[in-house]
């Protein structure tokens, strides 16, 4: 059981889940509207020309700026989404956010 466990682990680490992760970041972060605080893999399937990611993120969103003449209150909002992204040569393809109940 701690083989796997740590096989399976190996494994979200590796150098193209990594790469991918990297490539999704910002297109998550642009989707949920504001910081990615954490995210996680929780599944990929490499393919021959494609990878697709799995996982969970936490997204940290602000209030946006104040309207003219008022004063800002810094609030940030956290946000759980779970999102899937594909990759297709070095291109982010797709990428959804579904939030979490």
């Amino acid at each position: 059981m701690l083989a796997l466990l740590i096989a399976s682990s190996a494994a979200a680490n590796s150098p193209q889940v990594r790469t991918a992760v990297d490539l999704c970041r910002p297109v998550l972060a642009r989707k949920a509207g504001g910081e990615i605080a954490t995210i996680d893999v929780t599944a990929f399937t490499v393919g021959r020309k494609e990878i697709a990611v799995r996982g969970r993120v936490t997204i940290f969103a602000g209030m946006g700026p104040p309207a003219a003449g008022y004063a800002s209150a810094h609030h940030l909002v956290r946000s759980d989404f779970n999102y899937r992204c594909t990759i297709e040569r070095a291109k982010v393809r797709s990428a959804s956010l579904k939030p979490v109940q």
